[in-house]
C-alpha cells in the first residue's frame, strides 16, 4: 500500500453519524439533510513545487486548473457543484502582478463555470499553496465507486497519459508550445463533464470515478469497496496520435497522472446508446474493459496472455 493510501486510513473516523452518506473513500463526501437534499464536498490541494512549477504554468493554467481539479470529483460523483471555498497561501515577497492576475482569472472561471464563491482564507506561506473546497447540491442520490457490477463494462473518457507526456515535453524544451495537445493537456485539463451529467441524467452509468493518480493506481481504487474486479484488454485501448508511435505507450496509458478523465462502468446492453451521445458530445469514449468476478485488475494482452496490472503512479512521500 502506498503511504499516501496509509496516512487516509489512519485518518479515517469510524464515527457513525446518521447525516453521513458516504465518508473517505469516494472522490467525494457526502452528507444528507432531513429535507433529503444531498451535499457533495470535495476538497484538493495545488502546491508550488509538487503539483505546479511557475516556469510553465502562467497565473491564468493555475486558476483555471485549480477549479477543474475539484470540478472532476464532483461530476464523478453525478452532481455539478454550486459553491466554492478558497484558501491560499502566498509568499510574502510574491509579485502583487501575479497575485491580480490569478485573482482576475479565478474569478473569470468562476463565472464561466457558474460556480459562486461563498468564503476562504488567505495566509503567508512559503510557496504557493491552493486549497479548494466545492460543494455540489442534489435531490438525486449520488454515484458512487462502490455500485460497480459484475458483467457491465468498463469505460474512459479521453486519452490517459497525456498529461504525463505533456509534463516530459515541457521538462525538455527550452520553449513552451502552448499549441501542443499534450501541453494543454497538463497545463489545462479538459473535461468532458458535458457528456457525463447527460449520461447521469439518462441513468446510465452504474459507477464512476475521476482518473487523476494514473489508470492503473485508480482502476484498484474504483474496486476497493466491492468484490469485483476488472479485465482490462490491450486490444482496445485508443492511444492518441502523440503517444501511438511511441515504444512505451501503454506505461503512459496505464501509469500516467493528472489526467482528470472519467472511468466509468455501465450495462453492456447501452453501449450503442452512450457512444451515440459522446458522439454528439464529441468526447472521445474508450471501452477498455469489464467487470468480472476476481477482486483484482488484470489486463489481457494483443497476444491473448492475462497479466495482473500493477499499481504504478506518482507517490507524493
Amino acid at each position: 500500500m502506498f503511504l499516501e493510501d496509509l496516512i487516509i486510513e489512519k485518518l479515517k473516523n469510524k464515527i457513525k453519524n446518521k447525516e453521513l452518506i458516504i465518508g473517505i473513500g469516494d472522490d467525494a463526501s457526502v452528507i444528507r439533510n432531513d429535507k433529503n437534499y444531498y451535499y457533495i464536498i470535495t476538497k484538493d490541494l495545488l502546491i508550488e513545487g509538487t503539483h505546479f512549477l511557475w516556469k510553465y504554468h502562467r497565473e491564468d493554467d493555475l486558476a483555471y486548473k485549480s477549479i477543474v481539479v475539484n470540478l472532476s470529483d464532483c461530476i464523478s460523483m453525478g452532481v455539478y457543484p454550486r459553491f466554492i471555498l478558497l484558501g491560499l497561501g502566498i509568499p510574502k515577497q510574491e509579485n502583487r502582478k501575479r497575485i491580480d492576475n490569478f485573482i482576475k482569472s479565478f474569478k473569470i472561471y468562476l463565472k464561466r463555470f457558474k460556480i459562486g464563491l461563498i468564503g476562504g482564507d488567505t495566509v503567508k506561506s512559503d510557496k504557493w499553496v491552493i486549497s479548494i473546497t466545492m460543494i455540489g447540491v442534489s435531490k438525486e442520490p449520488v454515484i458512487r465507486r462502490s455500485t460497480i457490477k459484475k458483467g457491465d463494462l468498463v469505460y474512459i473518457t479521453g486519452h490517459p497519459g497525456l498529461s504525463k507526456l505533456g509534463f516530459e515535453i515541457l521538462e525538455n524544451s527550452k520553449t513552451i508550445d502552448r499549441k501542443n495537445s499534450a501541453v494543454i493537456q497538463h497545463l489545462k485539463p479538459q473535461l468532458d463533464h458535458r457528456f457525463i451529467l447527460r449520461l447521469v441524467k439518462e441513468k446510465l452509468i452504474t459507477s464512476m470515478m475521476d482518473v487523476s493518480d494514473g489508470l492503473s493506481k485508480d482502476l484498484y481504487s474504483f474496486i476497493y469497496q466491492s468484490k469485483y474486479g476488472v479485465m482490462i484488454f490491450e486490444d482496445k485501448f485508443l492511444y492518441h496520435p502523440l503517444l501511438k508511435n511511441l515504444n512505451n505507450r501503454i506505461k503512459y496509458f496505464l501509469n500516467g497522472g493528472e489526467d482528470y478523465l472519467f472511468l466509468f462502468t455501465a450495462e453492456e446492453k447501452n453501449r450503442d446508446k452512450i457512444f451515440g451521445i459522446a458522439k454528439r458530445y464529441r468526447v472521445v469514449l474508450q471501452e477498455i474493459g469489464r467487470v468480472i468476478k476476481k477482486n483484482r485488475v488484470y489486463l489481457k494482452t494483443k497476444s491473448g496472455k492475462i497479466k495482473i496490472v500493477k499499481r504504478m503512479t506518482y507517490e507524493h512521500f
